[in-house]
């Protein structure tokens, strides 16, 4: 079953494009696709997507 995410649309609100998200986190641009696409990740890498957003780690996901 796949995540329901908002990384993609907490990216676009801030103006970010997947590349520069990625640069940001210190990410490649293939794990920002697979976040963004609702696959699994780490705590570690989820961690530096929300650092990079300004959000916790929380917020990149729909609540159920």
């Amino acid at each position: 079953m796949k995540n329901k995410t908002l990384i993609a649309d907490l990216r676009k609100q801030k103006g970010l494009t997947q590349e520069k998200l990625a640069d940001i986190s210190g990410l490649n641009v293939r794990t920002i696709q697979r976040l963004e696409s609702g696959e699994d990740a780490s705590l570690e890498t989820l961690r530096s997507v929300a650092v990079a957003l300004k959000v916790e780690v929380a917020e990149l996901f729909e609540s159920v």
